[in-house]
């Protein structure tokens, strides 16, 4: 039986809070990676306590919050105009135009192909390999000269401070400097720990780990990494997500990159799918 009592105010804070957000993400990526592993339950159990436990922070944000601005976000959210569902991959946006939904390629790089991929038999596909090469090689001369997007900043940051849920992959080629830098970290002052976390960040041969994880194709993308794909290949996107808890027939959207050349559109399902979209006046959807 669901407990509505915990879990209204756990997605209101998925739904209103960044950092809890990408926890969220690090939890759904390693443990659909303990499923596929075939890892003990036990596993998938410790990922969802150390989960719960990260959250209490953001949980008791949100109340501060709430008091704060004098309402409640139930509130807030009911002031705003959500897209709303009308059929099966079809939603009905503010300006009268639909959101269509497309099959997207689903292997593991679903968020390449949702974002660089054509229209190939009938799903939006690409070379998923080749473009996370590239968006290699755009990170790493990024990371050489002192210019690493936040967003990837934030991502090696998460996996400092959380690194069992880490993808494996990272795990086993970082392991021995995430133990070196993270050393005495709880007693350390916090500008001390700011210096360990950049020092880990700034260690060449744990970004080349990282690089290494990221090239795989069967590694899921997270959305700090879709923002820094979009950066990298110039890409405007707009991006859309079912709403949380009881909202789930409404969705919320996001521009990155608002500066890019080519705008596309690119649907989340809010857990492990990335897909390719379109905004088509009614009488074009086919």
């Amino acid at each position: 039986m669901r407990d509505e009592a915990i879990e209204k105010p756990f997605w209101e804070a998925l739904c209103q809070n960044k950092e809890l957000h990408r926890l969220w993400e690090m939890y759904i990526n390693s443990s659909l990676e303990a499923v596929e592993e075939k890892k003990p339950l036990a596993e998938l159990f410790n990922h969802y306590v150390k989960f719960r436990q990260l959250s209490e922070s953001a949980f008791n944000l949100i109340e501060d919050e709430r008091k704060i601005l004098g309402e409640s976000i139930a509130a807030q959210l009911a002031n705003r105009s959500f897209p709303k569902k009308v059929a099966h991959n079809q939603y009905e946006l503010p300006d009268g135009n639909m959101l269509h939904i497309r099959p997207t390629v689903g292997d593991g790089s679903c968020g390449i192909h949702a974002l660089l991929g054509e229209l190939i038999q009938g799903a939006y596909q690409t070379h998923a390999a080749e473009k996370r090469n590239t968006l290699c090689r755009w990170l790493r001369a990024k990371h050489e000269s002192n210019s690493l997007p936040l967003c990837i900043t934030n991502v090696l940051e998460d996996y400092f401070l959380n690194f069992d849920l880490a993808p494996a992959e990272f795990v086993r080629g970082a392991g021995e400097k995430r133990k070196q830098y993270y050393k005495d970290y709880s007693q350390l002052t916090k500008e001390k720990q700011d210096d360990q976390k950049k020092l880990f960040i700034q260690d060449k041969k744990v970004f080349e780990a990282y690089l290494t994880c990221l090239a795989n194709t069967g590694v899921y993308l997270l959305q700090d990494e879709m923002v820094a794909a979009a950066l990298c290949f110039d890409k405007r996107v707009i991006f859309y997500q079912p709403g949380w808890y009881n909202d789930r027939e409404a969705i919320a959207s996001q521009t990155i990159n608002d500066s890019g050349k080519d705008t596309v559109y690119v649907w989340y399902n809010g857990y492990n799918h990335y897909q390719r979209a379109e905004v088509l006046a009614p009488n074009l959807l086919n």
